[in-house]
């Protein structure tokens, strides 16, 4: 028995990497007609990422001495199968796009409102989807969906002067697409006796490497007066993460800095700017850490002031 194995970057076996061969010259598989299970091994380095293993299996036949015999590989029972080692893979950031919607208000408006993103992404990846729509009692984030037809779920939310919702696939359950689109309630227009407008703005960032579950979720709110310096909150808190290769990704809302939220620890992956609702700002973990926090700093618009703001939070896990 011979086999090949290969490294490939989709399942359909394209961009495949040679990683090693078994020749067993030495075992006569033809030498009984029970089946036989064969047990063969090997030691490979870290993948990073999302990879296939593809293998193929050959019968090597270097004599035609016997009679006539039919031999029978079985792939799809329990008698075979390739088991991996404890698989540990890294989370890593692979792009974000923001949009916003301005509704108009109108009295009695009764029309749901629809923001589209576009935004290219891959299959089985992890995707999010931050909103933040301000503090509208009625107003709410009713579906998201792509192009390509994955399937979000709202994972986390905070509601209030704030309010924020981090809507997601599962860990490998996206589907390549190339535009989102966030339905929101007609509740988020303001009627009134004169002309007013309300935003809504969202993002999506896209994550490789997460495992189908999803770990802890975490929400963290409150109005803090600035320093001078910037009002900083953490998102998770100290202590959430819960292995050192998970990631945490937070979706943080804020009322009008002059300037973009910058991040302590860790890294800002997306921001954008909604006037009268706020920020919406998207950042994560870097992968590796233990349990670190992220800490996104944030400068009011004014030396002294309060700041409202909001932060919500997914783990990502690899195993």
């Amino acid at each position: 028995m011979w086999l090949t194995v290969w490294s490939c970057t989709s399942n359909s076996f394209t961009g495949c990497t040679f990683l090693f061969n078994i020749q067993d010259t030495s075992t006569n598989v033809l030498a009984s007609t029970s089946a036989t299970k064969y047990i063969y091994s090997s030691s490979q380095s870290f993948f990073s990422g999302v990879h296939y293993i593809s293998i193929e299996f050959w019968l090597h036949v270097t004599a035609t001495s016997h009679t006539a015999v039919t031999a029978t590989e079985t792939t799809n029972s329990a008698a075979s199968d390739l088991i991996r080692p404890h698989v540990e893979s890294v989370i890593s950031y692979v792009g974000s796009a923001t949009s916003t919607l301005i509704t108009n208000a109108t009295s009695g408006n009764t029309d749901n409102g629809l923001l589209t993103i576009s935004y290219i992404s891959s299959s089985q990846h992890f995707v999010d989807v931050t909103v933040v729509y301000g503090g509208r009692s009625n107003c709410a984030v009713l579906s998201v969906t792509d192009s390509g037809g994955s399937t979000y779920t709202k994972l986390v939310s905070v509601s209030g002067s704030e309010s924020i919702d981090m809507w997601g696939t599962t860990g490998r359950g996206s589907i390549a697409s190339t535009s989102f689109t966030i339905t929101v309630s007609s509740d988020c227009n303001i009627a009134g006796s004169q002309p007013l407008q309300w935003t809504v703005i969202a993002s999506v960032a896209e994550y490789a490497g997460a495992i189908d579950t999803l770990g802890t979720t975490n929400t963290n709110s409150g109005v803090q007066a600035d320093s001078g310096s910037g009002v900083t909150s953490d998102c998770p808190q100290t202590g959430q993460q819960t292995s050192q290769r998970d990631r945490f990704v937070c979706g943080f809302t804020v009322v009008n800095p002059p300037t973009a939220p910058v991040a302590g620890s860790g890294s800002v992956r997306a921001s954008l700017n909604g006037n009268n609702v706020g920020w919406v700002v998207v950042a994560d973990n870097q992968g590796g850490d233990t349990q670190s926090p992220i800490d996104v700093s944030i400068v009011s618009h004014d030396t002294g002031s309060v700041v409202s703001w909001s932060c919500i939070g997914i783990e990502l896990r690899t195993y």
